[in-house]
């Protein structure tokens, strides 16, 4: 009776000293990244401005919410193709919605030291990026490439230039 009593306190003392959204949540979140049209070479950059990421599109990126203690990541995603306009995107964080949940069950711990030790304090708002480059003005070293596109990837100025293949 005595070790049952003990493993109860034992497990009790665990779970209010862990971090709500440390238990719900992660640490590291998925972004997809693509680009019309695709293949465009990108990088992602902290908000320290270094370099966390460097690839053609599609892809998927794993990034972190947090830079460390307290402190939320921001991130700039940087397209570049020849012949189309260089964009930046900005993907940013915000504050966990599990994080209040140290508030309601009064777990000081968690709220204090383990969810912004880890990180879970904070989430990615956005999961995928898809960014239409926009074609320089009489570029005179653009070429003609062949893709293979979902149709919902074809901005709808060029669907009337589609040419069904096979049956």
């Amino acid at each position: 009776m005595k070790y049952k009593t003990t493993n109860i306190i034992l497990a009790g003392a665990l779970l209010f000293s862990a971090g709500c959204a440390s238990i719900v949540t992660k640490t590291s979140y998925p972004v997809h990244i693509n680009s019309t049209p695709l293949g465009a070479k990108i990088s992602i950059e902290n908000s320290s401005g270094t370099k966390v990421y460097e690839g053609l599109t599609p892809v998927v990126v794993d990034l972190k919410p947090s830079e460390g203690f307290f402190k939320k990541a921001a991130y700039t995603v940087k397209f570049k193709k020849d012949g189309y306009e260089d964009v930046e995107v900005q993907i940013r964080c915000k504050l966990n919605g599990w994080y209040y949940g140290n508030i309601l069950l009064g777990v000081v711990p968690g709220m204090l030291i383990v969810d912004p030790a880890t990180g879970a304090m904070y989430k990615i708002e956005d999961d995928y990026i898809m960014e239409a480059l926009t074609p320089l003005p009489n570029h005179s070293s653009r070429t003609t490439t062949f893709g293979i596109y979902a149709l919902d990837e074809i901005p709808d100025s060029l669907k009337d230039n589609l040419t069904l293949i096979g049956n």
